[in-house]
């Protein structure tokens, strides 16, 4: 069960996320210098795309600083220090367009299982005709 504090919003999250797989890195915000320019050896914060199985869909996910680890696609990772905060931002003056929604914020993500690997499976001819 979710309540909702002054700034804070508290989930069950096992209940709200389920099995979290990794999917990838979508890009890094990065440190900048006095005249603007990225320092691309200073990441600031790497946004996550993870596979929630009770979602049944990707969910965007921001890890504070850099990518700890060697995180393959399919890899069952779980999420710590979880902040989710409510947002909503207003996109005209009349009030009645309101983007809404939730900014899930993490300090570190930890592999659980590595990815199953495939191996080939023999087709099966489910078309036979039979005589």
């Amino acid at each position: 069960m979710a309540y909702i504090q002054a700034e804070k919003i508290d989930p069950n999250f096992e209940a709200t996320f389920g099995k979290l797989l990794f999917q990838r890195i979508k890009y890094q915000d990065y440190e900048r210098d006095i005249e603007g320019n990225e320092i691309l050896d200073q990441v600031t914060a790497s946004h996550l795309e993870l596979y929630s199985s009770v979602q049944h869909g990707e969910i965007a996910v921001v890890l504070t600083g850099d990518v700890q680890g060697d995180f393959k696609y399919g890899d069952e990772v779980k999420m710590e220090g979880i902040t989710i905060d409510p947002y909503a931002i207003v996109q005209d003056t009349s009030g009645f367009n309101v983007n809404k929604g939730f900014s899930t914020k993490i300090k570190s993500l930890v592999k659980v299982t590595k990815a199953a690997t495939r191996t080939s499976v023999p087709s099966q001819n489910n078309n036979k005709s039979e005589k």
